[in-house]
């Protein structure tokens, strides 16, 4: 089997369509023909391939759930006191809900539990 790659657009029986530029591997005396009649062109050797994509990294493993269930309580927590004590200096709750970075319909919630 020899490498050439087409320099002619043609038709062949077995392989159909040939597109300029494309390689093919051909038995000899086939690639032998397509060399003398000038529609290919001999390749040394098939170039390398090119070389793999690098493994993507391991993701990193998830909490299990109980342990996000305590970061969001522990989370919601500190929301529950921080609004608590806001509310108690004076602020509204539209102020807390600004300071804080959550709604004002969450301070509510956050002030009206326990």
């Amino acid at each position: 089997m020899k490498l050439v790659q087409a320099k002619l657009r043609h038709y062949d029986a077995i392989l159909g369509r040939v597109t300029p530029g494309d390689e093919y591997e051909l038995e000899d005396a086939v690639a032998e023909r397509w060399v003398k009649a000038g529609v290919a062109d001999a390749l040394a050797e098939r170039p390398p391939p090119p070389p793999p994509p690098a493994p993507e990294p391991e993701p990193e493993e998830e909490p299990e759930e109980a342990e996000q269930e305590e970061v969001r309580e522990e989370d919601r927590e500190r929301l529950r006191v921080a609004a608590k004590q806001l509310s108690e200096e004076g602020k509204s709750q539209y102020q807390i809900a600004e300071l804080l970075g959550i709604s004002r319909d969450r301070v509510r919630r956050l002030l009206k539990a326990p």
